[in-house]
């Protein structure tokens, strides 16, 4: 057995390319964690770490492709690592390793999709394994490699009868597939290219349906005299077309017939029992292989015909209980709900906002001081804020107070002389000096920060920025009244045109779960905003409840109630509109009139 599954590795590795090297390890009775049944380069010992994939592999359920941890040795180039379990019956038999060269990721699906044809064909191998000698299986697995090597189906299907004529000693062999009612000659033996109207290929194709309606192998002439199967066809191939033995093996795969196999002798000895058992295994095996390539190259519409097909056999066909009770039960449901109405909302991200906000800003330049609230804190009007530094206009001060003094001696000297002219002129130095001390004396309240109203301070923290300089109309604090607040609705595009002035819903603040808030829609905006991935409209909303815990930038989820609508328009509605964009962008949907 160890010389097939060598065989069979090394087809593998033959079809992958550029696979650096790979083993098998298959359990045994004594060894139930596994040993190497085989090995790529053959004859090579594979390392620890090869073998310790493997023993990983056993236990997984799919194949995996990773990145391998180390590079060629050679070219330094990156490595894959694809790990396989092989089972039968759902129990876990093998698995296979395969190192080789990174591909990317659309061509490592490709590679998935080479390996399931070796994974199926590895199965049947061991499945055929205590039905054949090891000679028979050697040569089987020959034939198959021999088939498997083209990517193409055509051409391996041409491979295998060719193989099959010459092992056999057959003078030609057909491969037919169930198609309809009828069967489509796949290949024959005697030639890659061929009229598929022909006579022969007509008859060939009846002779086939025979085997395939009777479900069992057909020979003719019978090798049992009581034997009552129809062979009408075969016998018209034998007088026509002169083949003296004629063997018609119908092809299983997953228990359903999907074609035959038809072995023609015009001289020779018969075929006999012995050679019927051995076609029967014969196709056993290649019949499920071949079945999936053939499945594996259909186009796209084929594709669909048959799993629409397939899909009805199960419905309405016997068997199949509970995918049948299941389509019941939801054809059920979706009656039922397709005339309940239900309470149609639409949800969007919410938030509070304070209707107004106060700004409190510097009146002046300067550098800042000091700070006695930031961001959250609750104030009062009059409060004291924060201040910037006032020790320059103090100083200013102080100078035009001592030239202040100055001035009102030499007034009075004046004064005791009579000086008239002299008074004026200190009188009038006097007053711009005093005009100089209440500028810098208004300056210097200005320096401290007032709270205007009552409120929250919503925005502003000068702690962290003490003795930073400020600009002249600079924003410093922002404070919004307590218990004034509205609504903000971020309205999705697609749900817009259902939100009208006047309606009603309710929020829930993230903070606040247990109390939901109804609000009624007072505004909307008629531009879309950008942001967070997405357009959506601003709908702006007031609210009746008072709460002390309420405080603006609170974010939550909002419903706004809409009307009364079916039940399963409510739950597939987007799903179709996304669909219809698709299809319409596409230009496959012509728009409603």
């Amino acid at each position: 057995m160890n010389n097939s599954i060598q065989l069979w590795l090394a087809t593998q590795c033959r079809q992958l390319s550029g696979v650096s090297a790979a083993v098998v390890l298959a359990k045994t009775a004594a060894q139930s964690d596994g040993q190497p049944a085989a090995a790529w380069p053959e004859g090579i010992d594979p390392s620890e770490s090869l073998l310790s994939l493997a023993q990983k592999a056993l236990t997984d359920k799919q194949c995996r492709v990773q990145k391998h941890p180390a590079s060629d040795e050679n070219t330094g180039e990156p490595l894959d690592q694809v790990t396989c379990p092989l089972r039968i019956k759902g129990e876990s038999v093998a698995s296979v390793v395969f190192i080789l060269a990174r591909r990317p990721p659309k061509q490592q699906n490709e590679l998935l999709r080479q390996l399931q044809s070796g994974i199926v064909w590895f199965e049947t191998l061991i499945g055929l394994e205590s039905s054949l000698q090891n000679t028979q299986l050697v040569t089987l697995v020959e034939l198959l490699a021999a088939g498997f090597e083209h990517e193409r189906f055509k051409q391996a299907a041409l491979d295998i009868v060719n193989e099959l004529c010459k092992h056999l000693q057959c003078d030609r062999v057909s491969l037919g597939f169930v198609k309809n009612t009828g069967i489509k000659i796949a290949a024959l033996s005697t030639g890659a290219r061929f009229n598929p109207k022909s006579n022969l290929l007509r008859a060939i194709g009846d002779a086939m349906l025979e085997a395939v309606d009777q479900g069992e192998t057909v020979v003719y002439p019978s090798v049992s005299d009581t034997s009552h199967q129809l062979t009408h066809a075969h016998e018209q191939i034998r007088k026509k077309y002169h083949v003296d033995f004629l063997c018609t093996v119908p092809l299983v795969s997953h228990g359903k017939v999907v074609g035959a196999l038809l072995f023609e002798r015009t001289a020779g000895e018969p075929f006999d029992l012995r050679f019927v058992e051995y076609a029967e295994q014969l196709t056993a095996l290649i019949g499920p292989l071949l079945e999936v390539r053939r499945r594996e190259e259909r186009n796209i519409i084929r594709r669909s015909s048959d799993s629409t097909k397939g899909i009805l056999a199960r419905i309405f066909g016997p068997g199949h209980l509970t995918l049948k009770v299941s389509l019941v039960l939801c054809v059920i449901i979706i009656t039922v709900f397709s005339t309940i109405d239900g309470e149609y909302k639409v949800k969007a991200s919410a938030s509070l906002e304070a209707e107004s906000q106060r700004a409190v800003v510097a009146l002046q330049k300067g550098y800042i001081a000091s700070a006695s609230v930031r961001a959250g804190d609750v104030v009062q009007q009059g409060d004291f804020l924060g201040a910037l530094d006032d020790k320059d206009l103090k100083l200013e001060e102080q100078r035009f107070l001592s030239e202040h003094e100055q001035l009102r001696k030499e007034y009075r000297g004046a004064l005791a002389q009579h000086d008239r002219s002299q008074m004026n002129i200190l009188k009038t130095k006097i007053l711009q000096v005093e005009a100089q001390i209440n500028l810098l004396r208004e300056q210097l309240l200005r320096t401290r920060l007032l709270a205007p109203i009552d409120g929250l301070v919503v925005s502003g923290d000068l702690n962290q920025a003490l003795g930073s300089p400020v600009k002249k109309g600079q924003v410093l604090f922002e404070i919004a009244p307590l218990g004034k607040y509205h609504v903000v609705l971020e309205v999705e595009e697609d749900d817009i045109r259902d939100i009208h002035v006047g309606q009603q819903g309710r929020l829930l603040l993230s903070s606040m779960v247990e109390t939901p808030v109804a609000f009624t829609v007072t505004r909307i905006t008629p531009v879309s905003v950008a942001g967070k991935g997405r357009n959506y409209f601003r709908v702006e909303a007031d609210i009746k409840f008072k709460s002390d815990l309420l405080r603006p930038g609170m974010t939550g989820v909002a419903k706004v109630s809409i009307d009364e609508r079916k039940l399963i328009w409510i739950w597939t509605h987007k799903a179709f509109n996304w669909i219809r964009i698709k299809l319409w962008a596409s230009g496959l949907l012509v728009p409603y009139r």
